[in-house]
């Protein structure tokens, strides 16, 4: 049985799909991939779980369980 587990977490409000055991740095990858830019800069990303803020170092750490709610923010600069 090769097929990994999917879990549902709450992605900005609505129900997303991923890997059990997925990390959030994982889930920005898959988001960037899916929106065809692999360039996109997880610098410039804010992100909350389960309405607290994730400091960026803890991405590669933090593993999301079923039922998380996520909130990720591309911060944009201008003026």
């Amino acid at each position: 049985m090769n097929e990994s587990a999917q879990l549902e977490i709450e992605l900005n409000g609505e129900a997303f799909f991923v890997e059990s055991g997925s990390t959030i740095k994982e889930l920005l990858e898959k988001l960037a991939s899916d929106s065809g830019n692999l360039n996109r800069r997880l610098e410039a990303v804010a992100v909350e779980l389960n309405a607290e803020i994730v400091p960026k170092d803890r991405f590669e750490q933090t593993v999301l369980d079923a039922g998380d709610s996520v909130e990720v923010v591309t911060l944009v600069g201008g003026g």
